[in-house]
């Protein structure tokens, strides 16, 4: 799942930023570890675990489930490194709440106070962390239901964020960002799942 995860950010990284190849394609290309996205290393993750699992004949839902506290847990820990790298940066604000970055390799503006959308999404996805370790240690739910609120919980996470962020202000489709459409892709996705979850079971 792990190389999986680093080889869905790459390729997703490239389907949505075409301008990262002008300079130096063939090195990065090939180079999985350069060019992230956090949903597509999701994406990534989720079919190694599907074609694994399919093969050891184990249920994807069940596994699924006891990982996805731990995803959450990771995206916020994750937003913390760009955070620190000055990339996923927001929309300027004058909010006290906003933030300056300075440094010399810096992917953000410089001099300008923006909205911390790293913050945000990993104070939110810890919430969600700890949300849905709840719901997986006190209650019995049904096979596949946990992970459908991890991707409900993080699409709505990430629609949110996604408004305030600027760093894809130039690839935008219909005034809406390529993460956006992803985030909707996973609330509908969690929505299926969770109509397919039995009843009877939803409340034991």
């Amino acid at each position: 799942m792990i190389l999986g995860g680093f080889l869905g950010a790459h390729l997703y990284f490239l389907t949505t930023h075409p301008g990262y190849l002008s300079v130096d394609a063939g090195r990065k290309v090939f180079n999985v570890f350069s060019g992230m996205s956090v949903q597509g290393s999701v994406i990534g993750a989720c079919a190694a675990a599907f074609f694994l699992l399919r093969s050891l004949g184990i249920p994807l839902t069940r596994f699924l489930d006891p990982v996805a506290p731990a995803s959450a847990l990771g995206l916020s820990i994750g937003r913390l490194g760009c955070l620190a790298m000055g990339c996923c940066y927001g929309r300027p604000t004058d909010l006290p709440i906003g933030i300056v970055f300075d440094g010399p390799y810096c992917a953000a503006p410089m001099g300008v106070r923006l909205h911390p959308t790293q913050l945000y999404e990993s104070v939110l996805c810890l919430v969600l962390a700890g949300l849905l370790h709840h719901r997986l240690k006190t209650r019995r739910a049904p096979d596949g239901e946990v992970f459908a609120f991890f991707l409900l919980g993080y699409g709505l996470i990430r629609f949110f964020v996604q408004s305030f962020r600027n760093d894809d202000a130039g690839h935008l489709i219909w005034g809406l960002a390529h993460g956006h459409y992803m985030a909707m892709a996973m609330i509908a996705t969690a929505v299926w799942m969770l109509r397919r979850t039995p009843r009877a079971r939803l409340g034991s």
